[in-house]
């Protein structure tokens, strides 16, 4: 069969149900080869660049890491609590008979974020006229990550063979399939020919561990507010006989008292360092790819 040279023509899936010229399918028929001209220097590939579907049987796949653009990294940076958090740690829970929640008080740690009823670890008694308060943890530090803002995926390129059937400078047109765009690819960093503008950074691996610099943070803010409710059953209700009391960070008395509590429910203070500035942002460093290679598609 002769061979056109067709750079721009769109091609059946063969994957569902299309045969190959000549054999016994009952979808269209798709030319074993049609000859494609690439701009000079670059390969016709079909790309997915966040997944991996297959590939045509005739044709070669790469498994590759991929961003998009020239490589050039951006990234963030974030603060998190080291050595408890403001939503990771437990709140020290003090009951006394005197308004400064400080004699002879009983005392228990409460888990900080509980927003479903849950049982204490040990009963707790809350006797007539009771003072209760809460203490927030302390984190002791913050520690900065940097991440890159466009994260790098995984993805594959379908790259056609040569034919003899083509001339020197030409490769049969990669097949249309599911998932896969028509692209073109070649080694190292290039800029995308005009026809192709879409670029995309691609390496059978990525070493990620350079790409983002300078992340650096301070200390944390103190833990504020939260509440714990204590109850007497297991429902964490007031119904009928039922008894419950919220506890606060400041000591008072309590909105019930008299009962034993045995389960609980908590809202976590706000602080730490989720919401904390980075006295040092992330700034871009070096992204190396392994056997680098610039995909351009249409």
């Amino acid at each position: 069969m002769a061979c056109s040279s067709l750079p721009d023509l769109t091609f059946g899936d063969v994957s569902d149900g299309g045969a190959l010229e000549g054999s016994s399918g009952d979808g269209p028929a798709v030319p074993p080869c049609v000859c494609q001209t690439p701009p000079a220097g670059w390969t016709p590939v079909n790309f997915a660049p966040t997944s991996r579907p297959s590939c045509p049987a005739s044709e070669t796949a790469s498994d590759l890491r991929v961003i998009g653009g020239d490589g050039t990294p951006t990234c963030t940076c974030t603060c998190s609590d080291v050595g408890g958090g403001c939503r990771t740690g437990t709140f020290a829970l003090s009951l006394s008979m005197e308004a400064t929640c400080g004699v002879l008080p009983t005392n228990a740690s409460v888990p900080v974020d509980v927003a479903s009823c849950a049982p204490l670890g040990t009963a707790v008694s809350v006797p007539a006229g009771a003072f209760a308060k809460i203490v927030a943890p302390v984190p002791t530090s913050c520690t900065p990550k940097a991440a890159l803002t466009t994260a790098v995926t995984s993805g594959r390129t379908c790259e056609p063979p040569k034919s003899g059937t083509c001339s020197a400078d030409q490769f049969c047109a990669p097949t249309a399939r599911s998932g896969l765009t028509s692209c073109v690819a070649r080694a190292g960093s290039s800029a995308c020919p005009p026809d192709f503008p879409r670029r995309s950074t691609v390496g059978t691996g990525a070493d990620e561990s350079k790409a983002c610099l300078g992340c650096a943070c301070g200390a944390p803010a103190a833990c504020t507010g939260g509440k714990v409710s204590l109850y007497d059953g297991s429902m964490c209700k007031l119904v009928g006989a039922s008894h419950g009391s919220d506890v606060a960070s400041v000591c008072a008395a309590t909105s019930d008292s008299n009962f034993t509590a045995t389960h609980f429910k908590s809202t976590p203070p706000q602080g730490g360092c989720s919401g904390t500035t980075p006295t040092a942002p992330a700034t871009p460093g070096t992204l190396t790819f392994t056997d680098e290679r610039t995909v351009c598609c249409k």
